[in-house]
């Protein structure tokens, strides 16, 4: 149900570009069976035109505020220090925030070579951990991208400067370019990156489908150790955090149960969600930050981590670099 909200979810947000500047907002989750979609004054009759033509249900609510409006409201508590991190609600009645410490993996310097168990050798993909020999960091692969006649993986910018060199298993993997700070945003170059996700200590990968945007009220998917968790609702898109600086527009989902779901070695890994196949996913972001809210079991003891995670939306990742998804 999910996916068909989203196909239409997707086309009705396009408009928000395109039919003035009323939009406000939408939700498409897979209880509500429908998409809601919140707009500021009188809706334009492209707008009620495509609702009509989806093939799930369109709920067209009236909104006290634009998305605009409310994002600039959000980038500037967060700017001015009175939240932490801040996004429109996605009905437009205000905006929604926290003044929680956000954690991110740029603080924390590897040591020993991130373990890989799932190869040895390359090609490698997203979901394996990297090392920045450079910055002393370490982080995790995100997707792999088609940018121009060469392929690519994307993964956070908290995880080097242009020029750094990576290694994966102890073997070279490239340097970074493309970082973008304030979007929280870099590319790893590879040698043959494969377009499979891995689980960090798993031993097999899913072949990715496709790329999908974020929308409040959707399920998501992440890794950890040898754990996957496919309850994370999204909460809130277009979301600004301080992580020492600004970083933005970002998504936020939560875990329902407040359980672990990300630890600061996961920065600039997958966010995704699995196919009916249940063997291929559709990429939806990159790792970018988490609040140090709970305790997370590792495979030798327990470290802090986060029930809550926010990630850049792989659709804005792409439009970045004038990418695409790689699918082959």
């Amino acid at each position: 149900m999910q996916d068909k909200l989203n196909v239409a979810a997707d086309a009705l947000q396009a408009l928000r570009d395109t039919e003035g500047t009323g939009y406000a907002g939408l939700t498409a989750d897979p209880a509500d069976r429908a998409v809601h979609l919140y707009w500021k004054g009188s809706v334009p009759s492209a707008v009620h035109s495509l609702a009509r033509d989806q093939l799930v249900p369109v709920q067209i609510r009236p909104a006290r505020h634009t998305e605009a409006e409310l994002s600039a409201l959000a980038r500037e508590a967060v700017t001015e220090g009175r939240l932490t991190s801040a996004a429109p609600r996605a009905d437009g009645s205000g905006i929604v925030g926290d003044s929680r410490q956000v954690v991110t993996a740029g603080v924390a310097p590897a040591g020993d070579e991130p373990s890989n168990k799932i190869a040895t050798m390359p090609p490698f993909g997203g979901g394996f951990q990297f090392r920045n020999v450079d910055a002393q960091l370490s982080c995790t692969l995100g997707f792999t991208v088609n940018y121009g006649s060469n392929k690519h993986i994307v993964s956070s910018g908290q995880c080097g400067d242009d020029g750094d060199q990576t290694t994966v298993s102890y073997m070279s993997h490239g340097d970074i370019f493309g970082t973008n700070k304030a979007k929280d945003l870099l590319l790893v170059e590879s040698w043959r990156p494969q377009n499979l996700m891995y689980w960090p200590r798993g031993t097999a990968g899913r072949r990715v489908h496709d790329a999908h945007g974020s929308h409040v009220g959707n399920y998501v998917c992440t890794m950890r150790e040898y754990d996957e968790f496919c309850d994370m609702q999204v909460q809130a898109t277009g979301e600004y955090v301080d992580i020492g600086y600004l970083i933005g527009p970002l998504v936020r989902a939560e875990k329902s149960d407040g359980g672990c779901v990300f630890t600061t070695d996961r920065l600039g890994g997958p966010v995704y969600t699995v196919r009916e196949d249940g063997y291929s996913v559709n990429a939806r972001g990159t790792l970018s930050a988490g609040v140090l809210d709970t305790v997370c079991p590792i495979y030798q003891g327990t470290v802090a981590g986060s029930s809550v995670i926010w990630y850049v939306d792989i659709m804005d990742s792409l439009a970045e670099y004038g990418a695409t998804i790689a699918t082959s």
